[in-house]
C-alpha cells in the first residue's frame, strides 16, 4: 500500500499516470522493499498488487463515506471519539467489520 501511496503521490510523475507504467513503478518500489527486507515481505506480481488494491480501496471508501456521515450527524456534546465510535456504528451496520 506505501508503493502505491508513493507513486500516486509523486509530483514528477502526476497522478495521471497510465496504468500499466503506474503498477510497473509501484512494483518496482515494491520490489525494492523485499530485498531490503525480505523475511517481511513477501513476493508478489503487479495482478496480486492490483487485487489487494482492489480491496483496501473499497472498504476505505467505505470508511470514509461512514466517517462523513458520522460528522453529519455529530451533536453540540460529542467529542471526537464519539464522533468516530457513531463512524464504526455505520461502517459495522453496512456488513463490513474492521
Amino acid at each position: 500500500m506505501s508503493a502505491w501511496i508513493f507513486v500516486s503521490e509523486d509530483k514528477k510523475f502526476g497522478k495521471n499516470q497510465k496504468g500499466d507504467s503506474f503498477w510497473a513503478r509501484v512494483h518496482k518500489l515494491y520490489e525494492q522493499s523485499r530485498n531490503d527486507n525480505p523475511k517481511e515481505v513477501g513476493e508478489r506480481n503487479r495482478d496480486s498488487m492490483k487485487g489487494c488494491f482492489k480491496r483496501l480501496n473499497k472498504n476505505v471508501n467505505k470508511w470514509v463515506a461512514a466517517c462523513k456521515e458520522a460528522h453529519g450527524r455529530k451533536r453540540s456534546r460529542m467529542c471526537q471519539q464519539d464522533v468516530e465510535q457513531e463512524a464504526h456504528t455505520i461502517y459495522e451496520a453496512g456488513g463490513s467489520k474492521f
